[in-house]
């Protein structure tokens, strides 16, 4: 039996996405059903060839060069719009999805950095923003979108950015989370922030810096009508940066605008990676050390064969929305109750921190490409002036015997 370039290529991405890029709901692939592909369950056989092509020389080389088309995106996509339906609206959908919680005054603290874990205080951020983050570079690595250097691109990153926040009925007394966000995405921020009870108001502008293991936050001025009743602190826990406020009025609102400027290595810098690139990068790895088996262009393009970081982020909204609607959630004691809504958050903060170092992972090692071609590149060059046919003598005057020998 023939087999075809674009049916390998698609098997390939049928193994490492999970699923086919261009095969009818009703097909399959050489007796293989699509329900089984999206499972992994390819044949023994269409496995090896797969396996094969994606890890091979230039086998996954190949399939990004000609499909130009990221394997992730249906399940990305699909992702994104189940944790949307809960986030938009002022997570109105989330709160229907979810009424045993959401009315429970009980629980309200614990509910609230959930919603900040899934979309952060406006919807968009927390979750929902590491997979934008997660689909545009997949799209990069697979030749979607170009990288920001490119002749032919016109877009730049939007990723460092202008913040509104809305949070209401904070309770005198305990610190709470008003505002939260990536260490691994972002590096500092300002913010003004209004709090509002009663007859009593305060506007504070704070400023808020990190080192990836502690919050420097410092208010630089603050008004008041009456008397300051508002304080901040902040901190640093799983890889998420919490503003805390205190007040000592019951029912305080808040109204908050900020800037964040995302982490260097990670912005523009993540916009320069490319297919293109790392292709090119791949050829000039191989010609350099044509005896190394690394897989070049894998090891700077890992995350395209990670779709299961995002099915896991799909398998924890669906367990928590199971979970949490469960007759033994209902029978547990406030307690319990509390822990099991900590034990989610953390969960979902975890998936998301999973696609950041997927992504600096990646990132890192397109950067270590560069620096290895640029040295092999350097010493390609000065073996060259040390080895023709003029050098002879240079090499005498300047070099030990030993070393002229080994040139």
């Amino acid at each position: 039996m023939s087999i075809s370039k674009s049916t390998v290529i698609n098997i390939v991405l049928s193994y490492i996405g999970g699923f086919k890029l261009d095969q009818p709901e009703s097909s399959t692939i050489f007796g293989t059903s699509p329900i089984a592909c999206r499972a992994g369950g390819l044949s023994a056989g269409l496995s090896e060839i797969a396996q094969s092509m994606a890890t091979g020389a230039i086998g996954f080389e190949e399939g990004l060069g000609l499909v130009s088309q990221n394997p992730l995106s249906d399940v990305i996509t699909e992702t994104r719009s189940t944790l949307s339906d809960y986030t938009t609206g002022s997570f109105s959908g989330l709160d229907s999805a979810l009424p045993g919680v959401s009315g429970d005054v009980a629980l309200a603290t614990q509910y609230s950095n959930l919603k900040l874990a899934l979309g952060g205080a406006d919807g968009l951020s927390g979750a929902v923003a590491q997979l934008d983050k997660f689909e545009q570079h997949t799209d990069r690595l697979s030749g979607v979108k170009l990288s920001s250097d490119s002749s032919q691109a016109n877009t730049a990153s939007t990723s460092s950015g202008s913040d509104y926040i809305y949070y209401n009925g904070l309770q005198a007394g305990t610190p709470t989370a008003i505002i939260q966000f990536s260490s691994t995405s972002f590096r500092s921020a300002k913010y003004f922030i209004q709090g509002s009870a009663g007859v009593e108001h305060q506007t504070t502008e704070v400023f808020l810096i990190h080192d990836n293991s502690r919050v420097y936050l410092r208010e630089i001025d603050q008004i008041y009508t009456i008397d300051p009743f508002i304080s901040f602190t902040a901190n640093i826990n799983n890889n998420v940066i919490s503003v805390l406020a205190n007040t000592t009025i019951n029912n305080t609102d808040f109204v908050i605008y900020g800037t964040k400027l995302e982490v260097a290595s990670n912005s523009e810098f993540d916009d320069t990676i490319s297919q293109e690139k790392i292709l090119e990068s791949a050829k000039a790895l191989r010609g350099f050390f044509p005896d190394d088996e690394t897989d070049f262009v894998r090891s700077q393009a890992n995350s395209v064969f990670k779709g299961a970081l995002v099915t896991e982020m799909g398998r924890e909204l669906r367990d928590m929305v199971t979970s949490l609607n469960s007759d033994r959630f209902s029978s547990m004691s406030t307690a319990e109750k509390q822990a099991e809504l900590e034990f989610i958050t953390s969960n979902i903060n975890s998936r998301s921190m999973e696609m950041q170092d997927s992504i600096d992972s990646d990132l890192n090692s397109y950067e270590e490409a560069k620096k290895k071609i640029e040295a092999a590149s350097i010493l390609s060059n000065i073996t060259s002036n040390y080895t023709n046919s003029e050098a002879v003598d240079l090499l005498n005057l300047t070099l030990k015997p030993s070393i002229v020998s080994e040139i």
